[in-house]
């Protein structure tokens, strides 16, 4: 069982990480409001700090004693 929210956030992690810009360039015509939207989330994606994510996993499984390993 894990810790309360951890399902939550890892969902958010994984869509966030999916949605990440491959590199290429693409051009679209978009309205105001959703230029603004699109700019401020890929703005906040750029402002994530991947370190500081595992850093507070780490903190999260050593106060919740709940370990998942993977292969």
């Amino acid at each position: 069982m894990a810790p309360p929210g951890m399902e939550e956030m890892t969902s958010q992690l994984q869509n966030m990480f999916s949605s990440l810009p491959t590199g290429k360039k693409t051009s679209a015509r978009l309205k105001i409001r959703d230029a603004l939207r699109r700019l401020r989330e890929e703005e906040a994606i750029k402002l994530v700090n991947e370190d500081e994510i595992k850093a507070h996993a780490v903190d999260a499984v050593e106060q919740t004693g709940i370990v998942f390993l993977e292969k």
